[in-house]
Parts: C-alpha cells; structure tokens; sequence
C-alpha cells in the first residue's frame, strides 16, 4: 500500500522506504529515508533504516552518520550502538568499535552478537585471552553456533592453548560439518601438538570441501614433511603455488619447497628455492643454511662456508649451522677452526654434543 502512495509527509516517504529495503531496493529506500529525514530530521527511526541500507551498499562511513545521529536520539538502544561498532569495524576502527560493542553488551545482556562482535575486535587488536573470554561469552548465550567456538579456538591458538583449540574447532565442525576453515584450523591446532597424521586428515578434509582453500595445500605439505613423505610435500606444495600465487611472496614458502627437494636429492633445484627464498628476505638465516646445505651436497663447500657464515651471523645462538659448517671446514683443510666449530656446536645444542660423542668424533677431535 506504501508503494502506491503519493507521499507529503515524513512518515509516508519513510513507510515507503521500508518497503523498498524489504524487497532489497536499497537505493530507492535510502532516497525516500533521505526526504523523510529533510521533513523531519529527528524522525525516530528513518536514520536508523538508512544507516542499514547504506552498510547494503557499503557506505560505512554514510552509515556510521546515520547511527551516530540515531544514538543521540536513542542513547540507550543497544541495536544503534551494535550497528555503529560493525561499522567501524568495517573502517578498520576496531578500538573504537570496542566501546560500542561493549555497550550493546551491556544494553542487550542475552544477545550473543554483541559480546561475539566484542570478540572479533579484541582479536583483531592481539587482545587474545579478552577475545576469548568474549566468545565463551557468546557460546554462553548460543551454545549452537558454530562461528562463536571456531573464533574462540583461533583466540586459544594464537594463545599456544591448542588443546583447547581443538576442543572449540572440533565443536565448530560437530555444528557446521561442512565449514572448510574449521577443519584447516583444527589441523593447524593439531601440527602444533604434533599430530601430524590427524593434521593431514583435517587438511585433506578441508580440500575436499574447498578446493581452492589458500592455504591447505601448503599446511598439509609441512605436515608431509613431519612425516617424512617428501615426495607429497613437494606435490602439495606446487599445487600450493597454483591455487594461490601469494605464496611466492613467501621466503618461509620457498625455504620448506627447498627443504622438501634437498630431501629428495634435488640439491640443484633446492639451491634456486633458497635463492628465491633469500631474494624475498636477504636475512633470513633459514634460507643461508638451507642453501649452505646445497652446495655441500653438491660438493661447493667453500660456497657451504660462506653461507653458513651468513646464517650464524644472523642466529650466532643456534648451535647447528657450527656442526655443518666444521664438516665442510674439515673438507677444506681447516681442522683447527672445525674443532672450534664443534666445541661451539656442543656448547650450543645438547643434542649435536650426544651425536658427536654417540659417534666418537668428540674423542676423535679431542672434544
């Protein structure tokens, strides 16, 4: 019946406008909110509504107006001010978004998406353990939905509580069984506690669901490698590159390429994944020992040298670069700075001093 109105007054243009934003039309709503709010510009809720259609069409800060002018009119109406946060959360104002989710918290106490909104943001600023107490929150009052435990667990991961972790993706997945990110979050959870087997499970699982998932191919890849399958690394991570091309911003994602082909022999080409490693990062020490190993499987250990020198003047605390580095010394002539090498070594890293008095060079070396 709006619609076929002629309209004169506020009200009208306003009712009209409903109309319109229920069937979707969201600029002709924001036009007749528009003379709604020229009639009268303290009409109790045209700039709500046009604040909602501007976030449709994504204008945040046109909106963010629009609830601002609604909260002077209505300073207690927790809606407006869950509205206003989501908009400045869109505009990248998380802590400013945080007094207002808050508030709409404290105005709406059994409305989960406000203490949830609260969450994200505090996420988002590193406020991870007051993340997570926010998201328990939300559970608290919506047990069934599976976002409020899938983001409490990245809060625990990112607190090193991938136990937990597990716990809250496992629950996300139990209520969302076809959400693709659950399963590759469990499986990030799962690597760190070093259950690689299950790790793969959830990534092949992800890829099923999402094959085109940015980061699974990759993930799952470092899991093969745990478990010794360097020929599935490498697969996985080539089709890493294919499904998404960022990956060669990445020296970490050239380092493990690198690693995987040094473990199949492929020195060779391991040496142009560390040299495209170090091109992304010229101090990254990762990718002078991966390289270093190269050239002294290739038999280049003057190369090895100078490039185990690199990394242990970027990490001097890091005991193994000392032990490889004195083995191809000791190929070069250079006993006496080996020895030195593989004191350091020792002193370095309990587990090079057991290696080398396990297979007598201590007492060889006179260690």
């Amino acid at each position: 019946m709006a619609e076929t109105l002629k309209p004169q007054f506020a009200d009208e243009f306003y009712h009209r406008g409903l109309a319109c934003k229920d069937r979707g039309e969201h600029e002709r709503a924001v036009a007749d909110f528009n003379e709604a709010i020229r009639l009268d510009d303290e009409h109790e809720c045209a700039h709500f509504d046009r604040g909602i259609c501007r976030t449709t069409l994504g204008d945040h800060r046109g909106a963010l107006a629009d609830f601002g002018e609604q909260l002077r009119l209505q300073p207690q109406d927790g809606e407006v001010r869950f509205n206003l946060g989501v908009c400045l959360q869109r505009l990248g104002q998380d802590a400013e978004a945080l007094e207002h989710f808050a508030a709409a918290a404290r105005l709406d106490p059994d409305d989960p998406d406000p203490a949830a909104a609260h969450g994200q943001c505090l996420s988002a600023l590193g406020e991870h353990e007051k993340a997570a107490q926010a998201f328990a929150e939300a559970i608290r009052l919506n047990p069934r939905n599976g976002l409020y435990h899938h983001r409490r667990g990245r809060a625990l991961h990112e607190l090193g509580d991938n136990d937990g972790a597990v716990e809250n993706f496992t629950e996300a997945v139990r209520l969302a069984p076809d959400f693709a990110d659950g399963y590759f979050c469990r499986g990030v959870a799962l690597q760190c506690l070093g259950a690689h087997e299950r790790a793969i499970e959830d990534y092949s699982r992800t890829l099923t669901l999402n094959a085109k998932h940015p980061d699974a191919h990759y993930y799952r890849g470092r899991a093969w490698m745990a478990q010794g399958e360097a020929h599935r690394a490498v697969a996985d991570f080539e089709n890493a590159m294919r499904v998404n091309p960022q990956h060669a911003q990445s020296a970490d994602f050239h380092a493990d390429l690198g690693d995987a082909r040094a473990e199949l022999g492929d020195h060779e080409q391991a040496l142009r994944d560390f040299d495209a490693a170090l091109r992304i990062d010229s101090k990254y020490a990762a990718g002078y020992f991966g390289r270093a190993m190269a050239w002294q499987h290739l038999g280049e250990d003057a190369r090895a040298v100078k490039d185990f020198n690199r990394a242990i003047r970027l990490q001097p605390e890091v005991g193994l670069p000392y032990y490889w580095r004195a083995t191809s010394l000791i190929e070069l002539g250079k006993r006496r700075q080996a020895i030195d090498d593989l004191r350091t070594a020792m002193r370095l890293d309990p587990e090079v001093r057991q290696r080398l008095r396990e297979s007598g060079a201590a007492e060889q070396f006179g260690l």
